[in-house]
């Protein structure tokens, strides 16, 4: 594991800042897994935060494959700023309630789609509470652990 340093960014717990870019400048991996504020086939992947998108961009530039990781409260929606441009995504993995629109809007632009199938018989839930939360926070953290993912496919088995 490599920590690149800079600020952390207590509510995303995700480091970002000029030292994180240029600790990024200087590694090659072979994949990136982003996930943002939104994620549309004109803008790409955006978020609100300035700071977040140019990390976003050190992250992509050194990385060969970029996947974005986004359910569907995130596709179809637009951030003020562009991290990630929609040529610069190889693959969205998203959930099976993502609006079907966006998702050929997305194919077409020549990104790859993948909406994982699991069996909901399968996950269980915990609720974790984290002690580092500020006071007045709101609610615990609903966790929800999958250990069975079928596939990284559209369609659903037979």
């Amino acid at each position: 594991m490599t920590i690149t340093g800079s600020s952390l960014r207590g509510s995303t717990f995700a480091l970002i800042g000029p030292a994180a870019e240029k600790s990024l400048a200087t590694i090659h991996a072979p994949k990136a897994f982003l996930s943002g504020n939104g994620l549309s086939a004109e803008r790409g992947q955006s978020t609100p935060n300035a700071t977040v998108a140019s990390m976003d961009r050190a992250m992509t530039a050194a990385a060969r494959q970029v996947i974005v990781l986004a359910d569907h409260t995130k596709v179809g929606i637009d951030a003020m700023v562009q991290t990630v441009p929609v040529e610069g995504i190889s693959t969205l993995v998203t959930d099976a309630e993502t609006d079907r629109t966006q998702l050929d809007a997305l194919r077409a632009a020549g990104v790859d789609v993948s909406v994982p199938w699991w069996r909901p018989e399968l996950a269980t839930s915990v609720t974790a509470c984290r002690t580092n939360r500020p006071v007045g926070a709101k609610h615990p953290i609903t966790v929800r652990f999958v250990p069975f993912l079928t596939s990284l496919t559209d369609s659903s088995p037979e």
